[in-house]
């Protein structure tokens, strides 16, 4: 009889130990996908912040090519001359 409870106890123990394994992966892989996820949402939005940066720079670039004071000038010069032009046609 006390080989027999011995015997159920140790396949009690044995499984026990068992699952207790099996659930102490499943914490440690749901853990390690969960900060996975939350470093790849992080490097997203790093990313996205960095090419709205260099967006944001390029465009800049551009800007300053276009705002070149000769050609502003031509600018105001024609609108100046059709202020003119409609002044002179109103009177």
């Amino acid at each position: 009889m006390k080989t027999l409870i011995t015997a159920l106890g140790l396949m009690l123990l044995t499984t026990f130990s068992i699952q207790a394994q099996s659930l102490e992966r499943f914490v440690e892989n749901n853990t390690n996908r969960a900060i996975r996820k939350t470093e790849m949402h992080a490097d997203r939005k790093i990313d996205k912040g960095m090419n709205k940066s260099l967006d944001a720079a390029e465009q800049g670039a551009t800007k300053a090519v276009k705002s070149d004071p000769q050609k502003k000038e031509a600018r105001s010069k024609k609108k100046a001359d059709k202020n003119n032009e409609a002044g002179q046609k109103e009177d």
